[in-house]
C-alpha cells in the first residue's frame, strides 16, 4: 500500500443515470458524476459490465491530475436481451493502483 493514499477520502457522487430507470435498446445512458479528493487524483476509468457475464460493454478513462472534476459521459445501449448491468465509476488515487470504487446496478430491456 502507498502511503498518503487514503480511498476513504475520495468523494464520487451521481447525478445520472436514475439507477431506476430501464433502459431500452438505442436509449443514450447519460453519466455524469462528481469527483473529489483531499489531494491530486490522476484520473478515472468508467466501466459499464454485463452482470451476468462479466463482459465490458463499455470503458471510458481519463487522466485528470486535478483534486476535483465532473465526469460526463453517454453510452448507447446495445443490449438486444434483457440484461443485469453494472455501473463501476473508478476514481485514481495514484499511479500506484490506489483508487476508491463505486458500483451502481442498471437494468437494461430490448
Amino acid at each position: 500500500s502507498v502511503v498518503g493514499a487514503d480511498p476513504s477520502k475520495v468523494t464520487i457522487n451521481v447525478s445520472s443515470p436514475d439507477v431506476s430507470h430501464i433502459f431500452h435498446n438505442g436509449e443514450t445512458v447519460s453519466i455524469v458524476s462528481d469527483v473529489s479528493y483531499i489531494s491530486t487524483l490522476v484520473g478515472y476509468d468508467l466501466y459499464i459490465t454485463n452482470r451476468t457475464t462479466g463482459d465490458t460493454l463499455y470503458h471510458q478513462g481519463q487522466d485528470e491530475n486535478k483534486d476535483q472534476f465532473t465526469i460526463t459521459q453517454n453510452w448507447v445501449d446495445t443490449c438486444t436481451i434483457p440484461t443485469h448491468l453494472q455501473l463501476t465509476i473508478l476514481a485514481r488515487i495514484n499511479k500506484y493502483g490506489a483508487a476508491a470504487t463505486k458500483l451502481f446496478y442498471l437494468e437494461a430491456q430490448p
